[in-house]
């Protein structure tokens, strides 16, 4: 399931606006307040009529706070007023449900004096994915969740983790639209089947579908299990500059929680809708997965590999997901099937030759971004440079012989920039003094 193009009218920030979608991963940036998150509420809110067809999880709808508010003055006053609709409308490819061909759908989602309607082919491909599941047919069924930026888990106590009883596949839905991962569910599986695990004497595929993920997706991760003796979810880690050591997740750093939450709640999802993908559920399941701020609590260097080791680990998901962050955007370079879109420019931005400063200055907006201390000090050898330039064009021998000495011992320093060597020595010799 991949979708391609979005459009809006009328909602909240957006008066008309038109989004098209890289098939892997679409990376939203732009100032706060120009509308990320409510892009995307509004993709949560279109694809709710979706999983309302196949679960009874509650799912988002418009409501008037989302009607686009239009301000203006009248006289001194100043008034503000909204349109009676909002529009959000999808075209999507799939798999038939039925026929397992590929099929190209559209709909509609409209807010109309406090009534939504969906309009299209959702609900037939939605009702055509039910029947076919009650009926036992192995059908895929594509994962969609929504992690917003409440998703990250504080726990005060230590949660009560119970089994549950064979359930519909259709339980894979459940809170799928909720923001915060849902850790009791997640918990609940990796208990259950490392209980049926012991009690059958052999591997569950599915379990270790989901044990593969966390460890694929978690930096310096090596192995993630339900622990039956200490009955808790322990992770074996090595954390840079500490020995190797087996953390429950109680006692994990926020960034670690909210990746563990969020891969792991992905990974069961999967599970649960397919588990006769058996260990590939988490490779071979499609879908969509909303991510808002992706950058949260994450070191930068993690940062650089989070959306990488999605891709590979989830590679048959479609992501939309926003951030500030210079170094998720770098992240970006040379993969395919994917684009950074700008909310202010309306379209996909290249930026394959930026620096992480380039990328805060020109793709950011940040006028003046901290140099480096690397580039100041090049910056300062530079104007060493030109100055003793300037004194070698009326020296002695002696003393120029002297000046060539000092400008070779400053260009070597900085010699593997080879823009910046270059450029040193191209002034050099403009002022007459070659290299002999």
């Amino acid at each position: 399931m991949k979708i391609q193009r979005m459009a809006l009218k009328n909602f909240r920030c957006f008066a008309d606006y038109e989004i098209e979608f890289a098939d892997k991963f679409n990376l939203l940036i732009g100032n706060n307040a120009s509308g990320k998150t409510a892009i995307l509420d509004a993709m949560a809110v279109g694809l709710g009529p979706l999983v309302k067809e196949m679960s009874t999880t509650p799912v988002p709808s418009l409501n008037q706070d989302d009607l686009r508010k239009i301000f203006y003055k009248l006289g001194q006053d100043l008034k503000s007023e909204q349109p009676k609709s909002a529009v959000i409308s999808f075209n999507c490819t799939s798999h038939d449900p039925i026929t397992h061909e590929e099929i190209q759908f559209s709909w509609i989602v409209d807010f109309m004096l406090n009534k939504m309607t969906s309009i299209g082919d959702i609900k037939e491909v939605g009702n055509n994915f039910y029947c076919v599941v009650t009926e036992g047919s192995p059908v895929v069924l594509p994962i969609i969740a929504y992690y917003g930026t409440e998703r990250i888990w504080k726990l005060q106590k230590k949660l009560e983790i119970e089994t549950n009883p064979p359930g519909s596949r259709f339980e894979g839905y459940n809170g799928c639209f909720d923001p915060s991962s849902r850790l009791i569910d997640l918990f609940s599986f990796l208990k259950k089947y490392e209980f049926v695990a012991l009690q059958k004497n052999e591997s569950r595929h599915t379990l270790e579908a989901v044990k593969n993920a966390i460890t694929g997706c978690i930096e310096d991760a090596e192995n993630a299990w339900w622990d039956i003796e200490k009955d808790e979810f322990l992770i074996d880690i090595t954390i840079k500059g500490q020995p190797r050591q087996e953390l429950p997740f109680s006692l994990l750093s926020d960034g670690y929680r909210n990746m563990l939450a969020m891969v792991g709640d992905m990974a069961y999802r999967a599970a649960v809708l397919n588990p006769h993908l058996g260990e590939g559920a988490a490779a071979e399941t499609p879908g969509v997965v909303l991510i808002d701020e992706i950058d949260l609590h994450l070191h930068p260097a993690w940062q650089m590999n989070v959306i990488r080791n999605l891709m590979h680990t989830f590679p048959s998901v479609q992501y939309m997901a926003t951030t500030h962050s210079p170094f998720m955007i770098q992240s970006l370079y040379g993969e395919e099937g994917v684009q950074v879109w700008d909310l202010a420019k309306s379209g996909p931005v290249a930026m394959d030759t930026m620096s992480i400063e380039d990328i805060v200055e020109e793709a950011q907006g940040v006028e003046v971004p901290q140099r480096s201390r690397r580039y100041q000090e090049m910056m300062t050898v530079a104007e060493k440079y030109y100055k003793l330039l300037e004194k070698a064009e009326s020296a002695e021998s002696e003393e120029l012989k002297k000046l060539k000495e000092q400008l070779d011992q400053l260009s070597e320093r900085f010699s593997d920039d080879v823009a910046y060597h270059a450029y040193l020595k191209m002034r050099r010799q403009a002022a007459g003094l070659g290299e002999d």
